[in-house]
């Protein structure tokens, strides 16, 4: 049975990951039906997709058939929502663009998102909930701990270890 997909937060990030899950969607048929989670936002539908805040959702959602996908590009916010649905039981998504490459080798955890047009290497590490944006290149044997954002354009090189809750700006180059 597919699962329903609920993007938490429903800003400029979160509409961008709905058009990555919208050419997913289109291509694989794999969600049975997208939503927003939000806690701020009043409209009920928005962008298309109906909108929930967190306690609504809590209240229809099935653990077994909801997976969620935390949409904000702030380290802390991501990892304050992550950990509060996690605690509750819920699964995460794990979204990659359709335009992007993922090697086989790489591991890539729980929640995490690689939006259009970016590389991951071969036997790159991303651990969960960590975010990387448009046109970014991890380099082979990376780690990527927990509740990193990969700005746009960023590249890593190759057995570089990135630090938990950390915020790469857009087009920064890092190497160990």
């Amino acid at each position: 049975m597919k699962k329903n997909l609920y993007i938490y937060c429903s800003g400029g990030l979160g509409q961008e990951i709905a058009e990555y899950c919208k050419r997913i969607q289109e291509k694989y048929n794999r969600w049975n039906k997208i939503y927003y989670i939000d806690d701020v936002r009043q409209e009920k539908v928005f962008d298309g997709f109906e909108v929930f805040t967190y306690e609504e959702f809590k209240k229809i959602a099935d653990k077994e058939n909801s997976e969620v996908v935390i949409a904000t590009g702030e380290p802390d916010a991501r990892r304050l929502l992550f950990d509060k649905v996690d605690s509750d039981g819920y699964n995460f998504a794990t979204i990659v663009a359709v335009t992007s490459i993922v090697e086989p080798s790489a591991k890539l955890g729980k929640g995490v998102v690689v939006a259009e047009f970016c590389h991951i290497s071969t036997n790159a590490v991303l651990n969960e909930n960590v975010f990387v944006n448009l046109h970014a290149c991890v380099g082979h044997n990376c780690i990527i701990k927990k509740n990193v954002v990969v700005g746009p354009g960023v590249i890593i090189g190759g057995e570089t270890t990135i630090g938990e809750n950390t915020y790469l700006a857009i087009g920064t180059s890092v190497k160990n």
